[in-house]
């Protein structure tokens, strides 16, 4: 169930799955439902919205192999971005 439940962490460590991406326990809205307690600036591109201190899940690797891995988690520390172009600093 999406409550206040949602925003009590149990260990640092800690990642929420989702069975889909749309609908109300998708995982497009449950991220949505998760960022607004980052009071950071929303930084908007293209459908996405990303704040500074947003955790982050690499799960598509084999591009950045073996300096990224499967499951990587990590925190955007700060957000770069111009017209056509974003860069996240993790």
């Amino acid at each position: 169930m999406l409550d206040k439940t949602l925003f009590e962490t149990n260990g640092q460590d800690e990642i929420t799955l989702c069975l889909n991406y749309d609908g109300l326990y998708g995982i497009n809205n449950v991220n949505r439902f998760l960022q607004r307690s980052n009071p950071g600036e929303a930084i908007s591109w293209r459908a996405f919205t990303y704040k500074i201190g947003d955790p982050v899940l690499f799960n598509e690797t084999e591009r950045f192999r073996p300096v990224i891995y499967n499951n990587l988690k990590g925190r955007i520390v700060d957000i770069r971005h111009d017209r056509g172009w974003i860069q996240w600093l993790l």
